[in-house]
């Protein structure tokens, strides 16, 4: 994942204008931000986990402008301390206004509704609500500020940022190890791709023997002058050039005397022969009539036609064959478009007593690709929701988190069923979380 520039730069644009340029936000961006930061939140409350350390310095623009956490300090679970959302709410609070602060302008009508989202994260009484703080900010954007999710002005500004990065030492160069903190989310320790100069990437394979050159002799020496074979001596051949020369050899005994070959027989009668001088051929008369039978039998009509209709059945058979693995393997393993694959839902308060609230995270999983999902949320009692949602997933995001605020008060006992449901590219679900609720008054 690339890393972009971290909020706190974005926010103070001014005093990073070498690597920003004349860079400002505005209200669309100040949403994306927002609701990126508040729906990972969210998804660490329901995992029954807190951040601890929210601010400016710990969100960073990632390469496809969305803002993403940095990872949470580690000193309050090994010290035993229970993780506090209120904590988190409370800090969430303070971003929105440093948000609201630098990139909304006076008299804006957002900049009422995120004071409305930060009253709500960070009330100076009660306790915070930081799901009914994200649903404000959500629905306020996409009634007011229409194509805020393609984040034109972070992407310009992560574009910027990468241009300007200096460049990197290479870990040769450095004096100590990297060492990577267990479980970064931004930015892992680099490996190194480019080997450490005068060392070998890969070793050449050995090179294989030459063909002969062009007319050149393979020559295999005579027996008679070959020396006694050994299991691992060299060929017995060389690729052109003089023969070695042979060792010395006795003179082998002159042969007997062999009788002289009999005659050679005369040669046959016929119109051909082999050797010696051409003999003259008599006229031999063609009587006329039709063209002689061809030398080879043609194959019947009727087995031709077998053959074809064989070879027919068979590619049909293969078509069929192909076409029934589509349909067991599932058409849509192919086709391009993002695709949601699973999701789940989970709250951190299952039980809640008098006024209590509850929030119902949700995760999309997808398959990476760019598009939109529409989703919605229902309650068992059937008191309609907000209705119909609409997220777009830029492209290499697989996980989607929403998130679902639940508050109820009065006397009396209530177990409510929240599902979410997807729409759209394709309907899933309902994925359900349940909760108790149970005031006795007293």
């Amino acid at each position: 994942m690339q890393a972009g520039p971290p909020l706190e730069a974005l926010l103070d644009a001014a005093a990073h204008a070498a690597r920003l340029g004349a860079w400002g936000g505005d209200p669309a961006t100040a949403a994306a931000v927002l609701l990126d930061v508040g729906a990972a939140c969210l998804a660490l409350h329901a995992a029954g986990r807190a951040h601890g350390a929210l601010s400016a310095s710990a969100v960073m623009i990632d390469g496809e402008a969305r803002a993403r956490l940095l990872d949470p300090p580690v000193t309050a679970p090994l010290a035993g301390a229970a993780p506090d959302p209120a904590a988190d709410a409370r800090a969430y609070a303070g971003l929105v206004r440093s948000v609201r602060a630098a990139w909304v302008p006076a008299g804006d009508p957002f900049g009422d509704v995120l004071d409305r989202a930060a009253a709500l994260a960070g009330p100076e009484a009660g306790t915070p609500d930081l799901g009914r703080a994200v649903e404000v900010i959500r629905r306020a954007a996409n009634d007011r500020l229409p194509g805020w999710e393609q984040r034109p002005r972070l992407r310009r500004a992560v574009a910027a940022w990468e241009s300007t990065q200096p460049p990197s030492v290479p870990v040769a160069e450095l004096g100590a190890p990297v060492v990577a903190s267990p479980g970064a989310t931004m930015v892992d320790a680099p490996s190194p791709r480019s080997p450490v100069p005068g060392g070998t990437v890969v070793d050449p394979p050995a090179a294989l023997a030459a063909p002969p050159a062009s007319g050149a002799t393979v020559v295999d020496p005579p027996p008679s002058a070959m020396p006694p074979a050994a299991p691992s001596s060299g060929p017995r051949y060389r690729l052109g050039g003089a023969a070695p020369p042979a060792a010395p050899t006795p003179t082998p005994p002159l042969p007997a005397a062999v009788p002289p070959p009999p005659p050679a027989p005369a040669p046959l009668s016929g119109p051909i022969r082999i050797g010696g001088p051409p003999v003259a051929l008599a006229a031999v008369a063609v009587p006329a009539g039709p063209a002689a039978a061809p030398a080879w039998p043609e194959v019947p009509r009727r087995r031709r036609g077998r053959r074809l209709l064989k070879a027919a059945a068979l590619v049909l058979v293969a078509l069929v064959i192909a076409l029934v693995l589509a349909v067991l393997l599932g058409g849509h393993a192919g086709e391009p478009g993002l695709r949601v694959l699973r999701a789940q839902v989970s709250t951190a308060t299952p039980q809640l007593d008098c006024g209590g609230q509850a929030v119902v995270a949700g995760v999309i999983t997808t398959n990476g690709e760019q598009g939109e999902i529409q989703y919605e949320w229902s309650r068992s009692d059937g008191v309609p929701t907000d209705g119909r949602h609409t997220q777009t997933v830029p492209a290499g995001a697989t996980s989607v988190p929403v998130s679902f605020a639940l508050t109820v008060t009065g006397t009396g006992e209530l177990r409510e069923d929240i599902s979410l449901t997807i729409l759209t590219p394709a309907r899933l679900g309902p994925f359900t979380a349940t909760i108790a609720y149970r005031c006795t008054g007293g």
